[in-house]
Formats: C-alpha cells, structure tokens, sequence
C-alpha cells in the first residue's frame, strides 16, 4: 500500500460541495468525533467500511451538530431494495442534481459531513490496482462532503439511512 498525504481542512467555511470519493475509508475514531462536533457515536463500527458498511456521519442540527450512524451507500427513498446502496457510494459533483439515485436527497439539501482518518483510492500505474492511502499530513481527522436519504424496507418496516 502508498500512502499519499493530502493537505487540507477538517472544516470550511464555503457551503457543502458534494465530492468524489472512494470505494472505502477508516472512520474518524471517537475521540476526533468529539473534538469535531462534542459528541460521539452512540454504537462502535468496524475500523473499515466498504459500501454496505456502517459508519458515522455529522448532521447539523438547528443549533448544533449531531453524530448519527449510516451506511455507505445511498438508498433512494424510492428503491424497492437495499441492494442499489452498493452502487451508488460515489457522486459526480457535475451530474448529482440529475441523477435519478441523487436528485431527490441533493434537492432537499439533505447534506452531512462524512469523520475519516484517511480514504483508499487504487492506482493503476503498474496495471494492476495498489492500494492508495490519502489523508492528511498530521493525520488528523477530516471530513468529505455528502448526501444522505432515508429508505424503508417495506418487508420488516426498518428504515435505514
């Protein structure tokens, strides 16, 4: 694995900007949750997530940001099952107020802030996929930018975000 440090902020100030992400990342442990946002997660989550995964993410409140759990992989409200979740993990800044799987969540604004340590991108150089590791030079937490949507599975009624 190469690990690439990237330079950035852990907040901005401009509004959120949906970007581009990886197929997996490490989580902000709860400790930098905390710092981020003066709460933790409520439930542990695995060190990894892949789509399908849970993982933590910040939500703005009326007056303060809260730390909810989600699964990487947006369901659209209108989705008969949870398998599209698998496909629908990244976002093009350029079509996510068109796409069907996207438009409805972009919209309403419904936007959240994704806690990691670092992301993992493959690099085809050699031609075949090594395993890339970005984060932040002083390996503090960050966050991405996001979309969430609330879906229901209509067979056991648990709705999942």
């Amino acid at each position: 694995m190469k690990t690439v440090v990237a330079k950035c902020h852990a907040f901005d100030s401009r509004p959120p900007k949906l970007l581009v992400m990886c197929v997996n990342f490490t989580p902000a442990n709860p400790t930098a949750l905390h710092r981020m946002t003066g709460n933790a997660p409520e439930q542990q989550y695995p060190p990894e997530t892949f789509p399908g995964y849970v993982a933590p993410i910040i939500r703005a409140n009326s007056d303060a940001l809260r730390v909810d759990m989600a699964a990487l992989g947006l369901i659209p409200s209108w989705s008969k099952d949870r398998t599209i979740g698998r496909r629908t993990y990244n976002a093009r800044s350029e079509t996510v107020a068109e796409k069907p799987s996207y438009r409805t969540a972009w919209r309403q604004r419904q936007f959240c802030l994704v806690p990691m340590a670092r992301f993992f991108e493959p690099c085809w150089e050699t031609g075949k996929a090594v395993r890339w590791s970005i984060h932040r030079q002083d390996n503090e937490s960050f966050t991405v930018a996001a979309i969430w949507d609330s879906w229901t599975d209509r067979t056991t009624g648990e709705i999942v975000e």
